[in-house]
């Protein structure tokens, strides 16, 4: 005789219900917890303190990385063409209402914009070091083109 011989047919379903419903799904969260969360901290237990190493070498020897590429960032190491000069285009439009001499606008931008600390990656390019990418300070040269339109 079987356990479901036992009872009736409508208490049959409802057991069958509670198994399939509730002990299930509980088996397999156990399962996840037990091989799953012990996998995941094995793999990023050791990358987060390799994280934490690199960011304390860079810290004490290496002076001339600003901070680290963030996700907006990450356009810029895919492409060759900024791995050795501090490569950026700035444009702007501005409506004049008079004469416009190009030394002072040279002076204006890198006035405001050269010095300022919140542009700084404009003196930067992408660097990678031990598997992370940081900017590197690099010595700039400034392109001043002007186009004036009538």
């Amino acid at each position: 005789m079987t356990v479901f011989q036992c009872f009736p047919y409508c208490c049959q379903n409802a057991l069958m219900n509670v198994i399939v419903n509730m002990i299930l799904p509980l088996i397999l969260w156990i399962g996840v917890l037990v091989f799953v969360v012990p996998l995941y901290g094995l793999i990023t237990i050791p990358l987060i303190i390799w994280r934490l190493i690199v960011n304390t070498l860079v810290y004490f020897f290496r002076p001339d990385f600003q901070s680290h590429l963030t996700s907006r960032d990450l356009t810029f190491i895919g492409d060759e063409y900024y791995e050795t000069k501090a490569r950026k285009i700035v444009i702007s439009t501005i409506m004049l209402n008079g004469n416009l001499d190009v030394k002072v606008l040279r002076k204006l931008f890198a006035q405001r914009m050269l010095t300022s600390p919140q542009f700084y990656r404009l003196h930067c390019r992408p660097f990678q070091y031990f598997g992370y990418w940081f900017w590197q300070r690099v010595p700039i040269e400034v392109l001043f083109t002007v186009a004036l339109f009538r």
